[in-house]
């Protein structure tokens, strides 16, 4: 008889039963209703972000951004966070219990309350004027505010995204209970969802903490950051070129190579901007404020250039697209020669600096002139 109990203690589910209350059913519904307010609030932040008005910055802006950083990030990380462990943990499965349903609502709510705050102060920093683009007589303060913004806006799209993954977890929850599965069945499946939602959102949640760490960048990183963000657009462009390429020359159906040269030249100017390669010291440190700005504001709408020169036509690349974008890059190398060129060596460098920038600089510009010289050629 004690040898029967022990056999059946021994095969007994990992916990007690899955519980789907009338507590887990609202908690779906409001997850949902929350994921969809948040994204149509989002498309109208980035709307305000795309056209944004005259840029004039608030009078409030300094007590909003400060009660951004330091009260209303800190408290929307650490609540998403809670609910990450209360909802998602593979420990918290292990350890013979259900989702709390009941204490995820409650923290659901401080999310929501957040968010709203967030909204509210984020469209507080700038004064807004009439639609027009960023582009213009603005300043480096009216620039970080917009860069700001836009780091706000993805704080709250993934935000909007770990909902919605956290959402998957009473649903699948609801779902599996309408299945004829064995008990022990279904405690795996809700533990190998749980595993994979976590994953996803402790993901989202790392990239929220290193946004809310690097809040307040320097002019330098500004620049930095916009160059690797095009930079990482650039990356997916030509992939796609490169798979266009092969599906031509499948089809025998000739493509010009040029496209992809003046794409990854491209690339590799904002690369070079953004940080030190080959060891050698990075000259944009000794800019100042003023020059910093004039190259973020030349070099701001390459990706949109790069964008329309991308776009596919039957007659292949359109060369004056082309030179468009040459305009925008040979602008931004002049504003860097012309810094270089006042430069003198430093006797504390074992490099010439401001001579070698000056000569990549200029071969660079004549390799992606000649590039886009051909495309004119070929009319």
């Amino acid at each position: 008889m004690q040898e029967q109990e022990m056999s059946q203690q021994a095969h007994q589910p990992p916990y007690t039963p899955i519980i789907y209350d009338e507590i887990a059913a609202q908690f779906a519904q409001t997850l949902e209703s929350s994921f969809s307010y948040l994204r149509e609030d989002l498309d109208h932040l980035i709307i305000l972000g795309a056209y944004g008005g005259d840029y004039m910055i608030s009078p409030e802006s300094g007590s909003h951004f400060n009660e951004i950083k330091t009260v209303v990030l800190p408290c929307l990380s650490r609540s998403l966070r809670q609910m990450q462990d209360l909802l998602t943990s593979p420990s918290y499965y292990q350890g013979g219990k259900d989702p709390d349903y009941q204490t995820g609502a409650k923290l659901l709510k401080e999310v929501e309350h957040t968010t709203d705050r967030l909204m509210h102060l984020n469209q507080s920093l700038l004064l807004q004027g009439q639609p027009r683009y960023f582009r213009g007589d603005w300043d480096m303060n009216a620039y970080r505010c917009r860069a700001m913004q836009l780091s706000i806006v993805d704080i709250l799209r993934k935000t909007a995204e770990i909902l919605r993954r956290t959402a998957q977890i009473p649903c699948y929850h609801r779902y599996l209970l309408s299945q004829s599965a064995t008990l022990t069945m279904k405690k795996r499946d809700m533990e190998e969802l749980s595993q994979i939602t976590y994953h996803q959102t402790h993901l989202m949640l790392n990239s929220i903490d290193n946004i809310i760490r690097s809040f307040e960048p320097s002019d330098l990183e500004l620049l930095g950051d916009r160059c690797r963000q095009v930079v990482q657009k650039i990356e997916s462009e030509i992939a796609h070129q490169v798979k266009d390429s092969i599906a031509r020359a499948r089809m025998h159906i000739p493509s010009s190579q040029d496209a992809l040269t003046i794409i990854k030249l491209t690339r590799l100017f904002l690369n070079k901007l953004s940080k030190a390669t080959n060891g050698i010291p990075h000259p944009l440190p000794l800019m100042s404020s003023d020059q910093l700005l004039a190259l973020i504001k030349a070099t701001d709408h390459l990706d949109d250039s790069l964008r329309m020169f991308s776009i596919p036509t039957e007659q292949g690349p359109d060369p004056k697209k082309a030179y468009n974008l040459l305009t925008q890059v040979l602008s931004a190398i002049k504003i860097l020669t012309d810094h270089s060129g006042r430069q003198g060596p430093s006797p504390e460098s074992p490099y010439d600096l401001p001579r070698k920038c000056c000569e990549w600089y200029q071969l660079f510009s004549h390799q992606l002139s000649a590039v886009v010289t051909r495309l004119w050629l070929r009319i």
